[in-house]
Parts: C-alpha cells; structure tokens; sequence
C-alpha cells in the first residue's frame, strides 16, 4: 500500500524547481515517486511500535536510547531543512 501511495502522490504532486535546474522529465518524476515513497515509508514505520505499546499498555521493549535520538535527529533534520528553504546565505551556496 505504501510504495503504490508514493507512486500516486509522486505522479499527483506538482513539482516546483528554478528554471535554470535541468533534469530529464522521466528522472523528475522517478526522484519524485521515489521522495514520497521514502516519505511515507519512513512515516508508517512508526505506527506499529506505537499501535503495540497502546495494545499492551506497557512500553517494554521500547529503548529510550532510540526514542531519545529519533528526537535528536528529528530536531536536526528539521534545522537543516529549514536553512535550506529559508536562510538566503544557505540558498545562494546552493543555486
């Protein structure tokens, strides 16, 4: 179900890039569905652990190592991406 939704939104999604960006339509599209599968995937990974913790209601088995760096690495992500969008020093290393 998940990889046949990121070939749907890859396919739906318009894709927005800077005239000066060449890339082959077909290679657009391939990094397109292949970014929203990722997406997806990486989103539903989550649930399962979650979904079981609820069931049991008991977090053993749950590391507070993983839960820990997942915020960690959540927190950086989100950083960069935002210096990648919105920082104009950033984005003119990058055009």
């Amino acid at each position: 179900a998940v990889p046949a939704m990121g070939v749907l939104l890859g396919f739906a999604v318009p894709a927005v890039a800077p005239t000066e960006y060449f890339c082959p339509d077909w290679a657009h599209q391939a990094s397109m569905i292949l970014g929203w599968t990722y997406f997806l995937a990486w989103s539903v990974s989550f649930y399962p652990q979650a979904v079981l913790n609820w069931e049991r209601r008991s977090v053993v088995g749950l590391s507070l190592d993983f839960t820990a760096l997942n915020v960690v690495g959540f927190a950086c992500y989100s950083v960069f991406n935002v210096g990648m969008y919105f920082w104009p020093a950033v984005r003119e290393q990058y055009a």
